[in-house]
């Protein structure tokens, strides 16, 4: 009796420690982590993108206590390019500007939010990707000047000479402009072609580039 009293116990003790550990762990599985997403997947610099966010901790500007969430470009510490205040389902949907000084390509768009204690929510940062497109070139300006009055010259058939004329090579701006006439998102009818042809438009111009 003994010898079961002595196991019995420490047994006892470990299932009723392993209860808080197993709620704790299902409370957290419970919680969905902060997501963030974009109104389209590609912008030219300068323009407006509409960023979207959810699960994030709700935001009352009236109580300090909480936060609201920050968007950033890349980095952590760079400038906010909005601030939103998610509503009490945890939801946002907000405007930001691309800087006009933003490279073409990838870059990262991080939201950042703290929690009532001070530390950052749970599930934050969170992370999309938004593609910058090269600004369109202004069409170019030629001026052809007014041909010289000259005298006519006659050739002997014998001399003439077939004229080749040579292909002319296309300029990076114009293999973007067909990169874009090729692939345009608004032509898709739903919202997966759309990405596809805005992901292909984005790959043929940076082979282009």
């Amino acid at each position: 009796m003994n010898r079961l009293g002595n196991r019995f116990w420490p047994v006892v003790s470990l299932g009723l420690l392993a209860v808080p550990v197993c709620a704790v762990g299902i409370a957290y599985g419970c919680t969905a982590l902060a997501t963030v997403s974009t109104g389209s997947p590609s912008a030219v610099a300068g323009s407006s993108v509409t960023v979207a966010g959810k699960f994030f901790a709700p935001h009352d500007p009236a109580d300090i206590r909480t936060s609201p969430a920050l968007i950033h470009m890349d980095t952590l510490d760079s400038p906010a390019l909005a601030t939103a205040s998610p509503n009490s389902a945890g939801t946002f949907s907000v405007a930001i500007t691309v800087p006009s000084t933003t490279a073409a390509g990838d870059h990262v768009l991080i939201v950042t939010q703290n929690g009532i204690d001070g530390a950052p929510a749970f599930g934050t940062p969170a992370r999309t990707v938004l593609t910058i497109d090269p600004a369109p070139l202004p069409a170019p300006v030629i001026t052809v000047p007014a041909p010289a009055a000259l005298a006519p010259v006659t050739v002997p058939a014998a001399l003439s000479v077939p004229i080749v004329t040579a292909k002319k090579k296309l300029t990076t701006a114009q293999k973007i402009a067909r990169c874009k006439a090729k692939f345009k998102p608004s032509s898709a009818k739903t919202k997966r072609g759309h990405k596809r042809l805005a992901a292909r438009r984005s790959a043929c111009i940076r082979s282009v580039s």
